[in-house]
């Protein structure tokens, strides 16, 4: 071998050596470049979110006997809690004679109190805050109970309470972005038993038989009502569900 291929031969061997110590190396500058890049790219993915979105959720409920029905005004976190709340609450003044809110379980938790006040016909604003700097968990922030018309004039099927102006913030004042959830605040008015019957007059002691509760029309949600018994010698369950969008339900009476 002459010495112009062994030099050559020499080049390439410390070529290939001078590649094998870098490329570790480069490989390990790359892959914590990109790490370095994922981190970032998640930071100023979190520094561009708000500080925390509330969401307000009011349920639907139908009314009992004394026209009387309570929605629960629940919230949901998706990062901070706040510490202050409030709401108004628009409704039909003539389909709904009274409307009173009180502290739900995690207000109460948290020492928040609620305060409400009119500010027109068919709107009430509320407050819930407390002087503490405590913040409200996730659940039922309020409890509003609501009376329906039922004296004079027609009652309507349904009526709905409805959510806006929301305000809300953290325990430094600093307000939160506030949503309302869909489909709340619907109202069964006239959901009452109309009648109940047997399929025999006759029932022995201790005889179980099997009735039926007739709604005097759907339900619009899983409903329960009270039942009464004309018959001191039969029993039953004081009150029935009926599960959405059937008008009747299966009671078990017994004789004795």
């Amino acid at each position: 071998m002459s010495r112009q291929t062994i030099r050559a031969v020499s080049l390439l061997m410390k070529g290939v050596l001078l590649f094998a110590l870098m490329a570790p190396g480069a490989f390990s500058e790359t892959t914590t470049f990109r790490a370095q890049r994922g981190i970032i790219e998640k930071i100023w993915t979190f520094l561009k979110k708000p500080i925390s979105t509330v969401t307000y959720t009011l349920g639907n409920g139908a009314t009992n006997e004394s026209g009387q029905v309570v929605l629960d005004l629940s919230i949901s976190t998706d990062r901070m809690p706040p510490a202050g709340l409030q709401w108004e609450l628009n409704y039909d003044p003539v389909a709904i004679t009274q409307l009173t809110v009180a502290a739900g379980p995690v207000a109460i938790e948290a020492e928040k109190d609620v305060q409400c006040n009119a500010i027109g016909p068919g709107t009430l604003r509320c407050i819930l805050v407390g002087m503490n700097p405590n913040v409200i968990p996730d659940g039922v922030a309020a409890q509003i109970t609501i009376t329906i018309q039922t004296q004079e004039g027609p009652t309507p099927e349904t009526t709905t309470v409805s959510l806006a102006n929301l305000v809300t913030s953290t325990k430094w004042g600093t307000a939160l972005t506030s949503v309302i959830s869909p489909g709340g605040g619907v109202i069964d008015v006239t959901q009452v038993l109309a009648d109940l019957s047997c399929p025999q007059t006759d029932i022995e002691p201790n005889e179980q038989v099997a009735c039926v509760a007739s709604l005097n029309r759907p339900a619009l949600f899983d409903t329960s009502v009270t039942v009464t018994y004309d018959d001191a010698a039969l029993t039953g369950p004081a009150s029935v569900t009926v599960p959405s969008g059937q008008d009747s339900v299966t009671v078990i009476v017994v004789g004795h």
